[in-house]
């Protein structure tokens, strides 16, 4: 039986941090970005590659990807939801909060407050 890539919490530490062994694991299941090593959790393209899979995978990349728009973009875009894990900075940037109402309004709880009061980003996670 297959493991969805979470037989990786039980492997060794090398192997977690073995770039195609962990790559393998995130192609099944991009959750399983929570066990890997802190540096694979900087790989950007892995954390692509995870976020693909399942955007809510954000909340495991390192703070420097949570930090790239174009990783966050990516990421809410898979899953809206996605964007309670991003950077601070990008939760105050419309252009990353409107891609994810666009999709799913109630991602609105996880934008700045100043974004929150703003009556053209409400309005389109309103019409969702």
């Amino acid at each position: 039986r297959r493991s969805g890539g979470w037989a990786l919490k039980a492997a060794a530490w090398e192997m977690r941090n073995d770039r195609g062994v962990v790559s393998d694991a995130l192609q099944q299941n991009g959750l399983v970005l929570e066990h890997v090593g802190e540096a694979l959790r900087d790989d950007r393209e892995l954390v692509l590659g995870a976020i693909q899979v399942n955007g809510l995978a954000l909340q495991h990349a390192s703070r420097a990807q949570r930090e790239d728009p174009c990783v966050v973009g990516a990421a809410v875009q898979s899953n809206p939801l996605a964007l309670e894990f991003a950077a601070e900075a990008l939760r105050a940037d419309r252009e990353v909060v409107r891609l994810a109402v666009r999709k799913d309004g109630t991602a609105l709880r996880f934008a700045s407050l100043a974004l929150r009061g703003d009556r053209d980003v409400v309005r389109q996670a309103v019409d969702v």
